[in-house]
């Protein structure tokens, strides 16, 4: 699934340079929605990263959208607070974490 592979690089990306997540205590969890519903976690400590398929740990912050613009927004063509204004992009959560995220992700492309 194009997903996995995208969290596998993300994860691969931050652990290869993992300077960005120093100080940074996040889990971030997807719920990806369309034709299979699916839900992964981003679990950030201090430093070190993995991705979990599925609702295992307290999220942080959740976010809710389509695979299409999750695929989009990790690729950096759809800008997740442009999502956001739009409806493309639910947040549940501290709206900080979404905006720290958005810069990790932005670092770790």
């Amino acid at each position: 699934m194009q997903i996995n592979n995208i969290f596998n690089q993300i994860v691969s990306n931050m652990k290869a340079d993992p300077i960005h997540l120093n100080n940074v205590n996040a889990i971030y969890e997807f719920h990806i929605t369309g034709e299979t519903e699916s839900v992964y976690q981003l679990v950030l400590n201090n430093g070190d990263v993995t991705y979990i398929v599925g609702a295992k740990e307290e999220p942080t912050i959740t976010l809710v959208l389509s695979e299409e613009s999750f695929l989009k927004m990790t690729n950096g063509s759809l800008n997740p607070t442009v999502a956001y204004m739009s409806g493309k992009l639910k947040v549940k959560g501290d709206l900080s974490q979404a905006l720290k995220l958005q810069s990790l992700l932005k670092q770790y492309q």
